[in-house]
C-alpha cells in the first residue's frame, strides 16, 4: 500500500505512535522518500495558554517567513473548547483562521452536492456528465420510477434543475431548491445504501439555516474543505481527510492525550493511538508538537508532569539538538 501525500519520515513517525501497528504495516511513501524527518518539539511551562501563545507568536510567523502559506498549516486540538481558545489567540495576532468543524458528514451525497455547487459557481470546474452519472445511479440503485426515462430526458431534466439553481447564491436556498426539485427526501427514505442520509441532509440544511453556514454564499459550500489562505483549526476526531504541509499538535501531555480516564490496556487506548496516527499523518512534510511541564487536571489540584507516551515515542526516534525547544528559546 502506498501513501502519496506524506513524506516517508511522517509515515514512519505515525506508525511509531501505534502499538500494535495499523492493519497495513508495510505502509510506505512513494514520494519524498529521500527527505529527512522534520519534527519540532516545544515544551512550555504550565497549562495550554503558553502553547497557544507560542503557536501564534512564534511558530506560525516563522512558518510564514519560511514560505509556508496559511492554508498549508493545520492546528489539531483535543476539544471544541481548545479550538475556541486557539481561535481567540489567533484573532489577537490578526492571523486568519478557518474552523473545520461541521455537524454533518461528508457523505457521497453531500460531496456530490458540493460538486454540483462547484459546477454552478465555477465554470468548467466539474464534469456535468459525471454529476449526471451519479444522479442516474442514485435513481437506479434506489429503484426510482424516473430510472425508466431515457438518458436524454433524464439529462435534460437534471440540467434544467441544476441550471435554475444558479440563481440561488445563498447556501440554504440552494439546498432547498436541489433537495426539493430532485426529490432527494423521498428518494433516500429508507435507503439501504445510505441509511443515515436523510438525517445527514437535515443536519446540513440546519447548518445552512441556523449555524456556521448561515448566510454563506454557494461558493463557500462548494469548497468547504479548502480554506482561503487561512490556518485551519480542527479537533483530533475531525482531522481525518484533511492534509497540510505542516501540522501543529498541542496538548501532548499524558492525561490530555491520551485522556487520563483511558486505561492503559483497553480498546479506548487503541482508539487514542489510532487518532494520534491520523493526526500525525495529516502532515505532508512536518509536525510541530507542543506540551506543558504541568497540566492541571479537571478536579483542580492534581498536576501531571509527564509527556504523552505518543510524544515519548516520537521524541525518542526523531529528537536531536536542533529541533528541541522550550517556549522561551524557540525563535
Amino acid at each position: 500500500m502506498s501513501n502519496y501525500r506524506s513524506s516517508q519520515p511522517i509515515i514512519v513517525a505515525s506508525l511509531e505512535t501505534l502499538i500494535p501497528l495499523p492493519p497495513v504495516p508495510d505502509y510506505i511513501s512513494k514520494l519524498r522518500a529521500d527527505e529527512l524527518p522534520d519534527f519540532t518539539f516545544i515544551t512550555c511551562t504550565a497549562e495550554m495558554a503558553p502553547q497557544y501563545r507560542v503557536i501564534s507568536e512564534k511558530v506560525i510567523p516563522k512558518l510564514i517567513a519560511n514560505g509556508v502559506p496559511y492554508n498549508e498549516i493545520g492546528i489539531i486540538l483535543s476539544s471544541n473548547e481548545q479550538v475556541k481558545a486557539m481561535a481567540l489567540q489567533l484573532s489577537k495576532k490578526n492571523i486568519p483562521f478557518y474552523i473545520s468543524k461541521w455537524k454533518f458528514d461528508s457523505s457521497n451525497v453531500v460531496v456530490w452536492l458540493q460538486d454540483c455547487a462547484s459546477w454552478c459557481t465555477v465554470p468548467y470546474s466539474q464534469s456535468f456528465d459525471e454529476l449526471f452519472k451519479f444522479w442516474k445511479n442514485l435513481l437506479t440503485t434506489h429503484k426510482d420510477d424516473r430510472r425508466f426515462s431515457s438518458d436524454i430526458d433524464l439529462k435534460v431534466a437534471f440540467h434544467r434543475i441544476l441550471s435554475a439553481s444558479k440563481s440561488k447564491d445563498d447556501v440554504h436556498e440552494w439546498l432547498g431548491h436541489m433537495i426539493s426539485r430532485l426529490g432527494l427526501a423521498d428518494l433516500l427514505a429508507d435507503s439501504a445504501i445510505y441509511p443515515k442520509e436523510i438525517k445527514n441532509l437535515e443536519t446540513l440544511t440546519d447548518e445552512a439555516k441556523n449555524h456556521n453556514l448561515r448566510g454563506a454564499k454557494l461558493l463557500r459550500f462548494a469548497y468547504l474543505g479548502t480554506p482561503d489562505n487561512e490556518v485551519t483549526i480542527t479537533t483530533r476526531h475531525s482531522a481525518k481527510g484533511l492534509e497540510f504541509e505542516v501540522v501543529i499538535l498541542p496538548g501532548m501531555e499524558d492525561g490530555n492525550f491520551p485522556d487520563y480516564r483511558i486505561p492503559v490496556k483497553s480498546e479506548a487506548m487503541n482508539e487514542a493511538q489510532r487518532v494520534c496516527y491520523v493526526c500525525v499523518s495529516r502532515a505532508k512534510q512536518s509536525c510541530v508538537l507542543l506540551r506543558s511541564e504541568s497540566h492541571t487536571m479537571p478536579w483542580g489540584k492534581v498536576k501531571y508532569y509527564r509527556s504523552s507516551p505518543f510524544w515519548d515515542k516520537l521524541y525518542e526516534k526523531f529528537a536531536h539538538d536542533e529541533n528541541v525547544f522550550t517556549d522561551r528559546n524557540y525563535t
